[in-house]
This record gives C-alpha cells, sequence and structure tokens, in this order.
C-alpha cells in the first residue's frame, strides 16, 4: 500500500499542435504517446517523458480547443517542477529560455537545491530542478535531441505545488489518507505579512485585521494623511511535502 512518488501531472491545452512544439522542440521531453480522454474520445491526451516514458518522468496534457489562458488562483495545482542532472544545466536552460524568448525568473535556491522558474507558451507556471544534491530516486534519462545534450536534459518530475485554501485539509488528505511523509515547511509570504504587523504595533500604527481574500492576503493601514494603503501576498498558502 506505500505510494511510490508522482506517476505523472496533467494539464489542460487549447492547442495539441503548439503544446507538442513546446514541450518536445523547446524542452526536449520526447512525446511518449498520443491518445484520447478516456472518458471524451474525441479530446486528445499528449503524453511526454523521458526516452522510455518510464514512471515519474511523464508530464501530459488534455487538448480542449480555445480553452482560456492560464489564470492565478486558489485550489489548484500552481507549479509544476521538472528535473534536470545538475546545477550547471540550469545554466544552460536560462541561456535557452532567454534565446527562446521565453518568460522566466533567475535561478534561486529552493530547499537546498537550485531551481529557475518559467512559463510555457499559455502562461502555465512550472521550474526546473537541479538533481545535483539529490540523494532520493534517481531521474531517468532523456531522448536525444539536436541542441539539448544529454546531461543538459530533463529527467523527470520534480516537487508540484498546490495552492490552496485550507492548507490544513490538504494536509490531513495528504498524510492520513495518502501516507505522505511531512517534509518541513519554509516561510511562507504570509508569514512575513503578519511580521509586517508586528513592525507596524511598536509604532502604534493602527492597521486592519490580517484578511483572507482566498486568492491573496492583505493588510490595510492609512498612512499620515489618511491615504489607504494595503500590504497584499504575491501567491497563497503552500505546503510542501
Amino acid at each position: 500500500m506505500q505510494l511510490l512518488g508522482l506517476h505523472h501531472v496533467s494539464a489542460i491545452t487549447a492547442s495539441a499542435k503548439e503544446n507538442v512544439n513546446f514541450y518536445t522542440k523547446t524542452l526536449g521531453m520526447r512525446l511518449v504517446k498520443k491518445t484520447v480522454n478516456q472518458d471524451e474520445p474525441s479530446m486528445y491526451h499528449l503524453f511526454y517523458g523521458d526516452e522510455k516514458g518510464r514512471p515519474g518522468t511523464e508530464f501530459t496534457a488534455f487538448e480542449i480547443p480555445h480553452a482560456g489562458r492560464t489564470h492565478e488562483g486558489t485550489n489548484s495545482i500552481t507549479t509544476t517542477s521538472l528535473r534536470v542532472p545538475s546545477d550547471a544545466a540550469l545554466s544552460f536552460w536560462k541561456k535557452r529560455f532567454e534565446d527562446h524568448s521565453i518568460e522566466h525568473d533567475e535561478i534561486q535556491e529552493r530547499f537546498d537545491r537550485q531551481t529557475i522558474r518559467f512559463r510555457d507558451f499559455e502562461g502555465r507556471r512550472l521550474m526546473l530542478v537541479s538533481d545535483e544534491t539529490n540523494i532520493g530516486v534517481a531521474g531517468g534519462r532523456p531522448s536525444a535531441h539536436e541542441e539539448i545534450p544529454i546531461e543538459m536534459g530533463i529527467v523527470g518530475l520534480g516537487p508540484v505545488v498546490f495552492t490552496v485554501a485550507d492548507s490544513q485539509a490538504t494536509f490531513s488528505f495528504l498524510t492520513g489518507i495518502f501516507g505522505f511523509r511531512y517534509a518541513r515547511s519554509y516561510p511562507s509570504i504570509e508569514d512575513e505579512l503578519r511580521r509586517w504587523m508586528g513592525r507596524l504595533d511598536p509604532h502604534e500604527k493602527s492597521h486592519s485585521v490580517f484578511i483572507d481574500c482566498c486568492y491573496f492576503c492583505s493588510v490595510y493601514i492609512q498612512e499620515p494623511n489618511r491615504v489607504l494603503i494595503e500590504l497584499a501576498t504575491r501567491d497563497y498558502r503552500r505546503t510542501v511535502f
């Protein structure tokens, strides 16, 4: 009954053709299988993975023509990460993102591993994670690509981020029913907001209570001339397993 890890992560795309172009030509993943949604045979289901489509290396997409672009919010998967072999690979990918005009952040350390966030052609939030310090399950082996050396290629799925309104409910479900192991927490943007409230209090600056707006949180304060200022978080709650 012990779960062995993530098998695949699925998303929705408005264009199967553009999806294939991005994930195979730009990211260098192999189109392992083109099939259909078992519940709706008119809907394409695309599977990408390593050279053999090993479990744990697969990202899939259902085609829904004319589907809208990604809208950031809550109660959804908000970041899917993909593993690469080393820190050096991230530098390779940063340059590749620049050369292909792909929106991306700078390389940043998260949970003692180097990472780089980026977005696909539909605005979906993705992240590459270096396996250089990984001591867990080994990744797969990338398929050959004329522009991406094997030692730089994507080797599998990394952490997946949920953004949820009730983090405790998700925590209880994953640990209590699925048997996931709690690893650790890291400071969230909401923690930073509460620290701001603590900074205002000694200065006798009245402010609102902590306000949960479902897809962001905020605190209101008036500056000396009574202009209303809102401190708002960029993201929502995050718990890592």
